[in-house]
């Protein structure tokens, strides 16, 4: 009978003993066990003990303490006891170990054999395994180790055949067996054999069932337990039983965390969800496992669990945990993603969220887009979660982009998100788009500045007024704050005109070479007082004389207009300029010599000595004699800002470079050849040209000439009027065809249109003094603005101090750099050098030196970094030309002036002839704007003069568009290389970053796994008994999970709230999806 009492009994095997009473010595030799010894039996075991000697007493306990599997901690008192103890410590051990070879079955061999029995009833196989359990458990680890070379695998085989029967009998033997895995996992052999065993936690998987709480309850216990040692084993079993199954891999998990009133199986349960999740090392992999659960059913589940008054302490631990893991990995994303810590369980919620976050902004309409994409796609119960499950796949790529959700999505391949294009362009189209209330406020401020400068320059022609009489008596203009020559209606003569005028036409500009600094010859005879110039030249429709030049201009003349329609061009200047031209003074910026003196005080500039040859500050040199006492340079202290970090990062970065050349391409329009036709009176392509005019107006001469006598604005507009005036015939052969009006059916069509526009007395000053009324308002607006703008440049830039600074560190860089050449200790440098910084390369080519400034600006003068707000108005003054704004007042002025010689002039010519009703008040009104666009413009120049004087430069040779052309240039280079500066520190920090987390991250695993080995360590050739109770005690109180960087003070209810309020405004990141269906197994191909 295979399980009778009499069984044979087989010798025990000799145990190798260490000897000794040195921990770790061993004896030579192997030293047989002297009470292991066949002929022992039934003799009197503690008699034989008390005949030992104590060095055999001593040899005997070691072999037992070895057998016992004791570490050297727990050995030391025990090896400090008596001998007498250590002799009944020996004889309780020993009488135990005899009283289980007395047992039915005693050896693992045979324990093995029986096991192999394939017809064995379930009751007798119960006992068996029962049996071993109790054997597993009281047998030292030397009889665990036999065991498991050949009875592991049978034990997994029951257990799979278990799962085959549905009796209760099998349910045992199955809930036995798992039993006996754990005793078997209870010491460092036994769990290192299961865990490196291939399928072994596969088949303990299968037993998770909730219809058998009882046997799922250690199942769920002993795999949480081998999480602590490794999950990525258990995650791989839990997803090959749930692929074998074809079901969600952790659904029998999250349905056995629903069990209501089975607290040990909820305990158990939840467990192994925090074994699972709070082990992982990966932050985006934990959160796609926790997200996991939530889609299988976890979610609602855990909203009970919250709600309800948990009764069980074990439970509420666990709770506890999986919450602290949740809200640390929350705080976490919130960090990454800068948003801050909510529920984000319910999907409604976070559309609401969502909505709230984008109503009202651009990034509204591009959520309904994506809905509507959505509701694109087909009603079928297999696309429509393949689609979705596609978009999330391209959402978590995007949204995750740099790890990505999951460790090993596959799909990646599939989706190729170029987001750095995107969010550049993104970046760029939003600096066009400024906002309403921006573009509002600055419409204000321009208006407002328009009004003060409108007052002020009131102010100054009423000062002119008062004090004109004082003026004429004393025959200078000195007192005048604005020239009298731009007030309207004075009796002030004009000044006299400069030499080779010649009826009002302004001389060409000086020629190059020449500067400003001639003083113009006096006016000839006869042509100061109050006598007017001489009569215009025929064509030229009599233009009033320039106004006189501004104060500290040097007497120089600005370039000329363009000659009016009309007017012939300008004659050459007269000789004695000519011949002056070679004997002009050389006004650059030559070398200053050693010996001369600086004028007002000023000290010579430091000589720096450079140790290698440095690129050079190709800019031209303040000559010391321009400058004067209102000088900026006058003013520098730039030593003050010397550095030996600013210099050695000079020398570090620039080496000379030869000057790229660029070359330049000019075209020139070809003349259009002229087709001539004749009439009798006209020219065939003037009446060619009436013909398309009366065409395009598609109104009759009789209609037309209404109109201009009515002056009747809703007919008549600018460009008709331009065309009329344009094509017109001229006044002598309007004469002839009058003469013909009376064979008025026998001319040509072209020549009664004309015959009948002729009609009306001065045509062409009618037509261009109507056309004038209907574009003063418009020419107005093109003025006012630019000399607005113009006007608080210049006030900026001489007022701006952080621009003053930054001036005075380029000159000392640049004097630094020029040490040795003829630009070295320069006292100033003119302006336009600034926006050639930038072509000043390092000898790396990466950078300029315009990098180098603004870098160090940001590290040495961060203050000075608000410069470019306090030079707001450059880029708009840099579009503004004083000379066409001038001319443009000249033409205004004209028109103006002609236009009150008609009006004194006018005759009726019917009775619906209205010219001098509707123009007189016109004329009014638009002599008094003349005359304060006048006053605006003058004190324009005069800021411009003043500026000139205080950076040092010609005005007339450096014009107003120029200046704050090379400064809006500047300053645009300079907030593109700090920002390059700022991106490329960024990216470095970002490197730095990288590698300090990677080194963090590394060490924080170290620390895991250095905690593990507390806990249990299988790689060790030590064995350890009890590992199993450890991790199982370890997961009842949650030490296992406890974290030194989540340990994080909790926040209060109201900075929650707070933080929500928050997030609202800014638009919040999800970390939970509503999608339940979706449960992605495959990272684990990567674990396993």
């Amino acid at each position: 009978d295979m399980f009778g009492s009499r069984g044979r009994k087989k010798p025990p095997k000799c145990v190798s003993d260490g000897g000794g009473m040195t921990p770790g010595a061993a004896t030579a030799g192997a030293t047989p066990d002297l009470l292991g010894d066949p002929a022992l039996e039934g003799y009197n075991i503690n008699t034989y003990i008390n005949r030992l000697s104590d060095e055999e007493v001593n040899r005997e306990f070691e072999s037992m303490l070895d057998d016992m599997n004791l570490s050297d901690e727990k050995r030391k008192p025990l090896r400090n006891r008596t001998l007498m103890e250590k002799r009944e410590m020996l004889c309780h051990f020993k009488g135990t170990s005899t009283a289980k070879r007395s047992s039915r079955y005693e050896t693992p061999d045979e324990y093995v054999s029986y096991l192999s029995l394939d017809h064995m009833s379930p009751e007798k196989l119960f006992r068996v395994i029962e049996s071993l359990r109790i054997a597993l458990t009281n047998n030292p680890v030397s009889w665990l180790k036999e065991f498991l070379e050949r009875g592991m695998d049978k034990l997994l085989k029951i257990l799979q055949r278990c799962k085959l029967h549905r009796d209760v009998k099998y349910e045992k033997i199955e809930h036995e067996v798992i039993r006996c895995l754990r005793a078997l996992m209870n010491n460092t052999p036994g769990l290192r054999y299961v865990y490196e065993h291939e399928t072994a936690l596969t088949i303990v998987s299968a037993s998770m069932n909730v219809t058998k709480p009882h046997i799922m309850v250690d199942a769920v216990k002993l795999l949480a337990a081998v999480c602590l040692v490794g999950h990525e084993k258990v995650l791989k079993a839990i997803t090959e039983y749930g692929e074998m199954e074809n079901q969600e891999r952790f659904a029998p998990i999250v349905a056995g965390l629903g069990c209501r009133g089975n607290d040990s199986l909820r305990v158990a349960c939840i467990q192994l969800i925090n074994a699972l999740v709070s082990n992982t090392e990966d932050f985006d992999f934990r959160v796609h496992l926790r997200n996991e659960f939530m889609r299988t059913g976890m979610m609602d589940i855990y909203e009970e669990l919250q709600s309800e008054v948990v009764q069980s302490k074990e439970l509420e631990v666990q709770l506890n945990v999986f919450k602290e893991t949740k809200d640390f990995d929350f705080e976490e994303l919130s960090q990454r993603y800068e948003n801050v810590v909510q529920e984000f369980n319910d999907p409604v919620e976070c559309f609401e969220l969502i909505r709230n976050a984008v109503k009202s902004t651009p990034a509204e309409m591009c959520l309904l887009s994506i809905f509507q994409h959505m509701l694109c796609i087909r009603d079928d119960a297999l696309i429509r979660p393949a689609y979705y499950k596609l978009i999330e796949g391209c959402i978590s790529q995007i949204v995750l982009h740099k790890n990505g959700c999951d460790p090993d999505f596959r799909r990646s391949a599939l989706f190729s998100v170029d987001l750095e294009t995107i969010l550049d362009s993104i970046v760029q189209s939003s600096k066009h788009e400024d906002p309403l209330e921006i573009q509002q406020l600055q419409k204000k401020l321009e208006e407002a500045l328009t009004q003060k400068q409108e007052c002020e320059a009131k102010l100054a022609n009423y000062e002119a007024r008062q004090s004109g009489q004082d003026t004429m008596q004393n025959g200078t203009g000195a007192k005048l704050t604005v020239p009298p020559g731009l007030l309207q209606g004075q009796g002030i003569p004009p000044p006299p005109p400069m030499p080779g005028m010649g009826g009002g036409i302004p001389p060409p500009p000086p020629m190059p070479g020449m500067g400003g600094n001639i003083p113009p010859p006096p006016p000839m005879p006869g042509m100061g007082g109050g006598i007017p110039p001489p009569p215009p030249m025929p064509g030229m429709g009599g233009m009033p004389p320039p106004p006189p030049p501004m104060p500290g201009m040097g007497g120089g003349m600005p370039p000329p207009p363009p000659p009016m329609p009309g007017m012939g061009p300008p004659p050459p200047p007269p000789p004695g300029l000519m011949g002056m031209m070679g004997r002009m003074p050389n006004t650059g910026m030559g070398s200053m010599q050693g010996a001369e003196v600086l004028p007002h005080g000023m000290k010579p500039k430091k000589k720096y000595n450079v140790s290698t040859t440095l690129k050079r500050a190709n800019w031209n040199k303040i000559a010391p004699q321009k400058v004067s006492k209102k000088a900026f340079w006058l003013k520098v202290h730039e030593e003050e800002l010397e550095s030996e970090e600013i210099f050695d990062g000079l020398v570090s970065r620039f080496s000379s470079a030869p000057p790229k050349k660029k070359d330049k391409e000019e075209k020139e329009d070809k003349p259009v050849a002229k087709k001539s036709k004749e009439l009798k009176v006209l020219d065939g392509k003037a009446a060619q040209n009436l013909m398309i005019l009366q065409g395009s107006l598609k109104m009759s001469a009789t209609s037309i000439r209404d109109y201009i006598l009515e002056v009747d604005e809703e007919h008549l507009t600018d460009a008709m009027l331009q065309q009329l005036i344009k094509y017109m015939p001229e006044a002598d052969q309007l004469k002839k065809l009058s003469e013909l009006k009376d064979n008025l059916a026998d001319l040509a069509e072209a020549e009664q249109f004309a015959i009948t526009l002729g009609s009306i007395k001065k045509l062409h000053s009618r037509l261009e003094s109507i056309s004038f009324k209907l574009r003063f308002s418009e020419l107005v607006q093109d003025l006012k603005p630019c000399i607005v703008a113009a006007t608080e440049a210049c006030q900026e830039v001489k007022s701006s101090k952080q621009f003053a600074r930054l001036l005075e560190l380029i000159l000392l860089l640049g004097n630094y750099m020029n040490t040795g050449s003829r630009n070295a200790q320069s006292i100033g440098f003119d302006i336009s050098f600034l926006p050639k910084l930038s072509g000043t390369k390092s000898h790396d080519q990466k950078t300029t030196l315009l990098h180098f400034l603004a870098e160090t600006v940001e590290q040495k003068f961060p203050e000075v970094l608000g410069f470019t707000d306090e030079l707001s108005y450059i880029e708009k003054a840099a579009r503004v030309s004083p000379e066409q704004l001038e001319k443009n007042l000249n033409q205004m002025k004209k028109h103006l002036s002609q236009l009150g010689t008609d009006l004194k002039t006018f005759k009726p010519q019917g009775p619906n002839d209205r010219f001098s009703d509707v123009l007189t008040s016109f004329y009014e009104d638009a002599k008094k704007e003349h005359e304060l666009l006048s006053g605006m413009f003058t004190k324009m120049k005069k800021l411009y003069d003043e500026l000139a004087e205080y950076f040092v430069f010609d005005a007339k040779k450096y014009t107003l568009d120029e200046f704050f052309g090379d400064l809006k240039t500047f300053k645009e280079q300079f907030v593109m290389a700090h920002a390059e500066n700022v991106r490329a520190r960024e990216l470095e920090e970002k490197r730095q970053r990288d590698k300090e987390a990677k080194l963090k991250a590394e060490k924080e695993k170290q620390e895991r796994l250095a905690k593990k080995k507390q806990l249990v360590d299988i790689s060790s050739a030590q064995d350890q008994e009890g590992v199993m109770d450890s991790l199982l005690e370890a997961l009842k109180t949650g030490s296992a999970f406890s974290h030194k960087q989540r340990r994080r003070p909790a926040r209060t209810a109201g900075a929650a709230k707070a933080q929500l309020a928050r997030t609202r405004s800014r638009g919040p990141g999800t970390m939970f999806t509503a999608d339940t269906n979706h449960v992605d197994r495959r990272p684990i191909a990567q674990l396993s």
